[in-house]
């Protein structure tokens, strides 16, 4: 069967059926994870399936104590998936070069899918690359900004002004433009004409690029931090509509988020190398930070902390201490409510390390199935069953560097994909990132 046109109808699912799975392979803008063209089911539970802390073994909490709600994702089936599609930015590897000589990893196609791995259609990048760069770009973020939309960051590395695109996508429409470029003293904004400048000169891969959750046709741009050689010296947030200029800039300083950990004699905190949207659609930035705080002996001593808020005028901030090793640019959070406290999915600070569930200030390990090699997380689906997607790498002899993607619960792996379909064949995968469209 030929691969179906992406129309309206095929993004039109259901209100209520199975909205968690919009987030499935949401926020995976890292490298390592893969799709498949059936679901495949899950393997009988192994010994070593399990999480494992620093008291003892954790099967999936079972024997541990501590009793949990079945995961909703455990009894899904082919059969039962809903009408759901899918932004994807990966490497075909039957056609594809990843990890090229002297060239970044960059994806070469960006697709929409659907959740059994089968393309229904594709963009291509909507600005020039091939002059100035022998790869394709490097994908940054991809993230869902609307209803059958999606923006994507490319870094441009090879140009004479190393710098940042941004661009957005439309599922209905099958066209693609850009919003932003993103240079070390200025954002040029191609859809109004508006140039704003920086007041000092940043580093353009420390400023993350999200879609704003509260004004619509607006980005929010984040420093982030990731050497204590080349400082960022964006010291807010900003909030900067690329349709209407007339919207103005909305701008939140990094030290209004955590003025307790400035002390009078120091100069400022520093973001972390950590700055992304809630996993669980609330809409809150989540905001890494490492600062001081006085102890006992009024010494100050290093702290890093989560700053969680809705970017808009009320400025409503909850702030959280957290462990340091846990201020990675994977890592998941789901802020604390009325059922739970914070959330925090991390991976390891080794590349290829384990995965880490924190929650109500304790860690717990997670050993994957074997053979999952250098994991890389995706969103957090339930919380109470400890439900989340995570990305590995599987390659063989033939294709050394191909990936998939498993729902894993309490330890278990629920389900797994390891192919895109395009027409009739099935292509083995090197997925660079992906989000769920929003209806």
């Amino acid at each position: 069967m030929p691969s179906p046109d992406l129309s309206p109808s095929l993004l039109d699912v259901p209100h209520r059926a199975l909205p968690g799975l919009l987030s499935v392979i949401a926020l995976l803008v890292l490298s390592a994870c893969a799709g498949d063209t059936v679901l495949r089911e899950a393997p009988p539970a192994e010994p070593d399936d399990e999480l494992i802390s620093g008291q003892g073994h954790d099967s999936g909490d079972a024997g541990s104590g501590v009793d949990r709600p079945s995961s909703p994702w455990a009894g899904i089936n082919p059969g039962e998936m809903p009408d759901t599609v899918f932004a994807v930015a990966w490497v075909d590897l039957m056609e594809g070069c990843t990890n090229c000589y002297y060239g970044p990893t960059g994806p070469e196609r960006y697709d929409i899918i659907d959740p059994l791995g089968q393309v229904l259609s594709s963009f291509e990048l909507p600005f020039d690359w091939e002059e100035e760069n022998y790869y394709p770009p490097p994908v940054r973020t991809l993230e869902a900004s609307g209803p059958g939309r999606f923006i994507a960051t490319n870094l441009m590395q090879g140009s004479a002004e190393f710098h940042q695109v941004v661009w957005e996508a439309d599922a209905y429409t099958n066209e693609a433009r850009v919003l932003a470029r993103i240079y070390q003293r200025r954002v040029e904004l191609p859809l109004t004409g508006e140039i704003l400048l920086f007041s000092e000169e940043l580093w353009p891969w420390d400023v993350q690029v999200l879609p704003d959750p509260v004004r619509e046709g607006s980005l929010l741009l984040v420093p982030t931090f990731s050497s204590p050689y080349l400082p960022t010296m964006l010291r807010e947030i900003w909030s900067v509509p690329y349709e209407d200029a007339a919207e103005g800039v909305l701008r939140w300083s990094v030290q209004e988020l955590a003025p307790h950990l400035v002390p009078d004699d120091w100069g400022a905190i520093e973001p972390a190398n950590f700055a992304r949207l809630a996993s669980d659609g609330s809409g809150r930035l989540i905001l890494g930070l490492r600062g001081w705080e006085p102890d006992e002996d009024g010494a100050n001593q290093p702290v890093a902390e989560i700053a969680s808020f809705v970017p808009d005028e009320d400025l409503d901030v909850v702030g959280e201490a957290i462990p340091d090793a846990f201020l990675l640019p994977g890592t998941q959070v789901v802020p604390a409510t009325e059922e739970h406290s914070t959330v925090l999915l991390s991976p390891s600070s080794y590349s290829c390390g384990p995965l880490f569930w924190w929650e109500d200030g304790e860690s717990t390990e997670i050993t994957l199935p074997e053979g999952d090699e250098c994991p890389t997380l995706g969103p957090i689906l339930d919380v109470a069953s400890r439900t989340f997607v995570y990305s590995a790498w599987i390659g063989d002899d033939e294709y050394p560097d191909s990936h998939r993607v498993v729902i894993s619960s309490g330890g278990q792996e629920v389900w797994s994909l390891d192919r895109f379909t395009r027409g009739l064949s099935e292509r083995p995968v090197h997925l660079l990132a992906a989000t769920a469209l929003q209806r």
